[in-house]
């Protein structure tokens, strides 16, 4: 059973004063951000709060368990989500006691995501067979030129792949 947005828009709504409150949809449920930093889950239209030291402190008896089947055990609030200023309290706890997500690193790599398909098909629609022949001396160019017999052989031959690369990258660079 997935969780109803109208719910998790409730929620939201509650949680609004804790800091800047956003959610996701993921996998038939949603993730609740506080301040970019992951507070809580909301599965089966059920609040589940990142577990704490001091949300612990905070909540006093606490019920814990699995928002889904293998994950690990979340603070399950059964009803007091219905007190504003309680559960606003409860997330601001929690959220200034989590770290900040690491930045995911970009790759410096300027062919990352970019497939040697990708960058053949570019060239010949720049050069065509006979120009990209001519800057690069190579037979798969020039004798019965086709994209599948070009991807073979650029993928078994560093040099003349890292030629082709060469090339994408000063055209790239020169749009």
């Amino acid at each position: 059973m997935s969780s109803d947005k109208s719910f998790v828009q409730f929620i939201v709504d509650q949680i609004e004063n804790a800091g800047v409150i956003t959610y996701r949809q993921m996998f038939g449920g949603y993730t609740i951000y506080c301040d970019g930093k992951v507070v809580a889950l909301v599965c089966n239209n059920q609040l589940f709060i990142k577990p704490t030291v001091s949300g612990r402190a905070f909540v006093g008896k606490v019920v814990e368990s699995p928002p889904y089947p293998g994950a690990k055990l979340y603070f399950f609030i059964e009803d007091k989500f219905e007190d504003r200023k309680w559960i606003s309290d409860l997330i601001r706890i929690t959220a200034k006691e989590l770290s900040v997500p690491a930045a995911k690193i970009k790759s410096k790599d300027p062919l990352h995501g970019i497939t040697l398909e990708m960058i053949l098909n570019m060239l010949v629609d720049r050069y065509g067979w006979d120009g990209l022949g001519r800057t690069i001396k190579i037979n798969c160019f020039n004798h019965d030129p086709s994209i599948k017999s070009s991807l073979k052989f650029l993928r078994k031959t560093p040099w003349a792949r890292k030629k082709v690369e060469t090339l994408y990258l000063k055209y790239k660079k020169n749009k």
